[in-house]
């Protein structure tokens, strides 16, 4: 299914700047199917919006069970090539900010393994070209960075919210165990 338009959503498209678009490719939100009540989903820690979506439904992190099988999972709120567009920076630099960061966010090693698996094969045929030791830019570029941004999206199957906890750190190992994680996935948030 294709994303939903920002006029279905009631959401403006605007420059986001770059760790708002960050945010918003992150999070991984989807619009609720109907009649999904959001139990047993971690209750967000933001503020609720004030103007709510013209279809009364907010976008938020869904549960591995409404994300298989991945052809009928509910739509993103939003299209992931406009929120790069909208970062006001280059979209390798996003695809440089999103691999940094999205471990925080992946709740399964086993999807953050495919979203890495992706990245290393399109960084392969979207690698910029070198001649005399200066870049050329690919026409491939943009079609890399949007193929590396989806796969992100189409990954994570277990999505967390994130934790900037200090994964070497003792104190950060028992509070990944306390929240009944994995040890594995604990590694990485």
């Amino acid at each position: 299914p294709r994303a939903a338009a920002p006029e279905d959503t009631g959401l403006r498209s605007a420059a986001l700047g770059l760790f708002h678009a960050l945010g918003r490719l992150l999070y991984c939100k989807r619009i609720p199917p109907e009649g999904f009540s959001g139990d047993g989903a971690p209750p967000s820690a933001k503020r609720p919006r004030r103007t709510p979506s013209a279809t009364g439904v907010e976008p938020r992190q869904l549960p591995h069970s409404l994300l298989v099988p991945k052809a009928s999972r509910p739509p993103l709120y939003f299209v992931p090539e406009e929120v790069v567009s909208a970062s006001n920076s280059e979209p390798s630099v996003v695809v440089d900010w999103v691999f940094t960061n999205a471990p925080r966010f992946y709740g399964d090693v086993d999807d953050l393994a495919a979203f890495a698996t992706t990245l290393a094969e399109v960084d392969v045929w979207g690698s910029r070209s070198w001649r005399s030791g200066e870049a050329i830019a690919s026409p491939l570029d943009a079609l890399a960075a949007s193929v590396q941004v989806r796969s992100l999206l189409d990954a994570n199957l277990h999505p967390v919210p994130p934790s900037f906890a200090d994964p070497c750190s003792s104190a950060a190992a028992s509070q990944g165990s306390a929240a009944g994680v994995g040890s594995a996935a604990a590694a990485f948030n």
